[in-house]
């Protein structure tokens, strides 16, 4: 069971103890031991969680239990046991005190909560998804135990196993509850672009536009901007956006440039401010703020992201041999104590592609594959097959790359991007057709690919890709044109990010050139 969540319900039991606010009791049955001793015991544990001392607080409390009859006091006590139990090693008893907890008082959101946690980590998502939207929707305070993490590993899973209802109960309910995770607070504006799309497509278009404005990441506005779903609030999302979609740069690049210069020594609000210095056209400074990331074995999500970016930006200031060397290091890293860096390999096998080192580009995705083993997503393994076949194809063994392709396709859900992409490299057009249609029959399908068909100047980083050159000629293929055009758009040009940098704005003021 993840650490952060554990710790956050606990916070919330100990606070309810304290306050007196345990579940409410039930009729009590049995004999039951004297409630001055067991208030004795449930402060004295109270105060040995708090020092994180789950050893000794179960010591306190297991002995209390087999004489304790229904009620408020068992209640207390064996939520105080449940968040203990897995720390101390005793995982095995949590389902049976989670059960008796949910009979005894089935509305209290901290064991609502601990259903969650309990079934995620068996494996059970969608188990998890389901208590997880009925917590959104019932008691909505017990919210603050649930970690952004676990959310985004339901949420991935049931996007795979096309749970898409779930899926889109589950946004609307955290969004309505404003929800807004600890570990990661960005995801408000994550969960309120699902929302969003799921509210537009339900013709909900009021309610919609009243959670638009927590989106506040650029790369999210521009995903709603190309998908005809969201026509009904494209008004309202094009002025959120501002000419050349500046006014929301400069307003997340104010608030993430604020936050870096509050905490320089965090690793999340660093890769805020690159991420910002990026959208910005500022690649100087943003390599400059990334330099001190290095890639190392065990190093984070965060960092991970931040030395990808900072790849990107590189390329755009000293080519694409600069973002090479910045990303050569991940072939070094050791995969099964790294998972997250296996991103870094992915990015480094396709930089050698559109360099047009081919046989490097294919020594880099078969190292991934191998390499990556179970940190590898279907996602990501099919990115490396993709540049596997681009590859094959460049070196003139279009036997091989077609046997890639065909694999690639067989599975397009996997990631009808990298089938789709592949075929293309493979001079496979008529294939890559028949997916792109399919794809583009559904919203979900749709939003997995309209990006792709975006032109170089309608991005921050204009690198002069190859790969996007592909689809753009791709869409010119009749059926392509068609099938696109029914369900989303080229981001018009009054959107696109200007080709020069921006100013470097300030919180709560007006930009400040610096160039």
């Amino acid at each position: 069971m993840m650490r952060a969540d554990r710790a956050a319900f606990l916070a919330l039991i100990l606070c309810g103890t304290a306050a007196g606010a345990v579940p409410v009791p039930v009729p009590q049955a049995g004999v039951a031991k004297p409630a001055g001793d067991v208030r004795t015991a449930i402060t004295e544990a109270y105060a040995l969680g708090q020092k994180g001392d789950c050893a000794g607080l179960l010591a306190r409390l297991d002995p209390v239990v087999p004489g304790l009859a229904p009620g408020a006091d068992r209640n207390a006590v064996q939520l105080l046991r449940l968040n203990c139990l897995a720390p101390a090693g005793r995982g095995g008893e949590l389902a049976a005190v989670q059960a008796e907890l949910v009979k005894a008082d089935p509305t209290n959101p901290i064991v609502r909560g601990f259903g969650i946690l309990i079934a995620a980590d068996a494996g059970d998502m969608k188990g998890a998804g389901e208590q997880l939207a009925v917590l959104a929707e019932k008691t909505p305070d017990g919210l603050s135990g649930i970690s952004g993490r676990l959310w985004r590993a339901i949420n991935q899973t049931l996007s795979e196993s096309k749970d898409i209802a779930l899926r889109d109960r589950i946004a609307v309910a955290l969004a309505r509850a404003d929800w807004q995770p600890t570990d990661l607070p960005e995801l408000r504006g994550d969960v309120a672009e699902a929302a969003v799309s799921v509210l537009v497509r339900r013709g909900e278009v009021v309610e919609a536009g009243q959670i638009l404005p927590r989106v506040t990441s650029p790369e999210s506005l521009f995903e709603l901007a190309i998908l005809r779903d969201h026509a009904p609030i494209w008004p309202q999302l094009e002025e959120q956006m501002g000419p050349q979609s500046g006014r929301a740069i400069d307003a997340f690049a104010a608030d993430r440039l604020a936050a870096f210069a509050a905490q320089p020594d965090d690793l999340q609000t660093r890769l805020g401010a690159v991420r910002a210095f990026v959208l910005l056209g500022r690649y100087r400074e943003a390599s400059e703020t990334a330099a001190s990331v290095a890639v190392a074995n065990g190093m984070g999500e965060d960092a991970v992201s931040t030395v990808r970016l900072d790849a990107q930006a590189l390329g755009m200031t000293g080519g694409r041999a600069a973002a090479i060397a910045r990303l050569q290091p991940f072939a070094t890293l050791d995969f099964a104590r790294t998972p997250v860096a296996v991103s870094g390999m992915i990015a480094l096998a396709e930089t050698l592609d559109e360099a047009d080192r081919a046989a490097d580009a294919l020594t880099a995705a078969r190292a991934g594959l191998t390499l990556g083993g179970p940190a590898l997503s279907p996602w990501g393994a099919a990115w490396l097959r993709r540049t596997e076949a681009c590859s094959l194809a460049a070196l003139g063994r279009a036997g091989e790359a077609k046997v890639v392709t065909a694999a690639l396709r067989a599975k397009p859900d996997d990631n009808p991007a990298a089938a789709i992409e592949a075929s293309l490299c493979a001079k496979e057009d008529g294939d890559a057709e028949k997916v792109a249609v399919a794809t583009l029959a559904t919203a979900d399908g749709a939003a997995m690919i309209a990006d792709q068909f975006q032109p170089d100047d309608a991005l921050w980083v204009r690198n002069g890709s190859r790969l996007r050159a592909l689809w753009t000629a791709f869409l010119k293929r009749p059926a392509v044109a068609a099938a696109f055009e029914k369900r989303a758009r080229i981001l018009p040009q009054a959107l696109r990010p200007a080709a020069e940098p921006r100013a470097i704005p300030r919180a709560g003021g007006s930009g400040v050139p610096t160039a």
